[in-house]
């Protein structure tokens, strides 16, 4: 697998990824073996569980679930060969905040 530089996912400038639903890039922080996001956005990601997404190109990015619960984000991005992309693979954490009340309790009135 390629080493990117900063985990960055790179834009989608493709003709054909303009009508691809994600989530925004810049929310989903990304390091080189886990991809953290909030649980909002990882319902935005694509499930393929059985199959690939057809249309590759750079910035598209898509989720695979477990039947176990755990899942894998994956990213199409540029590889050492300009002709092809290559596909990272990230463990998805995510989080969540919890509404006012689950936060404070159901004591607290505001």
């Amino acid at each position: 697998m390629m080493e990117r530089k900063n985990n960055v996912v790179p834009v989608i400038t493709h003709p054909l990824g303009s009508s691809w639903k994600q989530p925004l890039a810049a929310s989903i922080l990304i390091d080189d073996t886990h991809a953290l996001m909030w649980k909002s956005d990882f319902d935005k990601l694509a499930n393929y569980s059985m199959s690939t997404p057809t249309g590759a190109y750079e910035g598209k990015m898509w989720k695979c679930e477990h039947p176990l619960g755990s899942g894998r984000w994956f990213l199409y991005c540029p590889s050492d060969r300009e002709e092809f992309l290559a596909t990272e693979v990230r463990e998805i954490l995510t989080y969540d905040v919890p509404s006012r009340e689950e936060f404070y309790g159901s004591q607290i009135k505001l």
